[in-house]
């Protein structure tokens, strides 16, 4: 929120609040309450970190196009992303089943990200 020129925290609830936001309340949360640490393109996701406890999240569009309607908004935090990409991981068994190298190289992956911690 900016009022007078500066900008008002609303105070920090990361560890409280939701760990995946949507639509406008994903953006409004990321303006707000975080600090922008990063863009990637083409994927058009912007990377944030809380000023106050350090948690990291990741804003993006899925399914939109570049810097789609807010309505697709999803940030999430860099657990939750974890998350989600071993869900995808566990895919690939499926989608390139003669495929054992590829099968390894996720399964590898997915360890790595297994215990991927929030910051405390």
């Amino acid at each position: 929120m900016v009022q007078n020129g500066e900008v008002e925290s609303r105070g920090c609830t990361c560890r409280v609040g939701a760990r995946q936001r949507f639509g406008d309340e994903a953006v409004e949360y990321a303006e707000d309450q975080l600090d922008e640490v990063g863009r990637r393109d083409p994927t058009w996701s912007t990377d944030y970190e809380c000023p106050d406890c350090g948690q990291r999240w990741i804003l993006d569009y899925p399914g939109a196009p570049p810097h789609g309607p807010r309505a697709v908004a999803r940030l999430r935090t860099i657990a939750e992303a974890a998350r989600d990409v071993r869900m995808a991981l566990a895919d690939v068994a499926v989608i390139l089943r003669d495929n054992d190298s590829a099968k390894e190289v996720a399964a590898t992956l997915d360890e790595y990200l297994k215990d991927y911690p929030d910051p405390t």
